[in-house]
């Protein structure tokens, strides 16, 4: 009777955990999009002034990076590094918009942005979604935690149908 309690807290256990997945995915869907806008925002105000003052976004980087003042020079790199940024994740948003719903949760851990992933995982507010991507994550935890519960009472002895005559 024990075993068979350990090993369906294990499978409840592993459909709960692997059940997340998709709504990390949600969450870091909707992240996604707001680190976009903000970043968009922050460089459509650089090609205001770039356009006010006559230049490129091009030639005003240059600007930036041959100045002979530090402080020049470092918003210049934090101009490109935005830039590029926002390139790379305007291109995950469209990936991730046309990923199939059971890959998303893996194209998170394997593509993600660190930065939006940290911030998903910082204030990550579990829910078990309702939908086929919850019920097939939650599905092969549930498989995994009864194959670790049987093999853990196998290893640990506390499978009392073979210690039975």
């Amino acid at each position: 009777m024990f075993g068979k309690l350990v090993v369906f807290a294990m499978g409840l256990a592993g459909a709960t955990t692997f059940g997340q997945a998709p709504e990390i995915a949600t969450q870091y869907e909707q992240r996604l999009g707001g680190a976009i806008d903000e970043l968009r925002s922050v460089i459509e105000r650089f090609d205001a002034d770039v356009a006010k003052n006559g230049l490129t976004r091009s030639s005003a980087l240059e600007a930036y990076s041959t100045s002979p003042d530090q402080f020049l020079r470092d918003r210049g790199t934090s101009m490109s590094v935005a830039i590029e940024r926002l390139e790379g994740l305007r291109v995950q948003k469209t990936d991730f918009k046309t990923t199939n719903e059971l890959y998303k949760p893996v194209y998170v851990f394997r593509k993600a942005d660190q930065k939006v992933l940290k911030g998903v995982l910082d204030d990550y507010s579990i829910g078990l979604p309702v939908t086929l991507g919850g019920a097939v994550y939650g599905a092969f935890g549930a498989l995994l935690g009864f194959l670790f519960g049987g093999l853990f009472l196998k290893l640990s002895g506390l499978d009392t149908r073979r210690n039975k005559l």
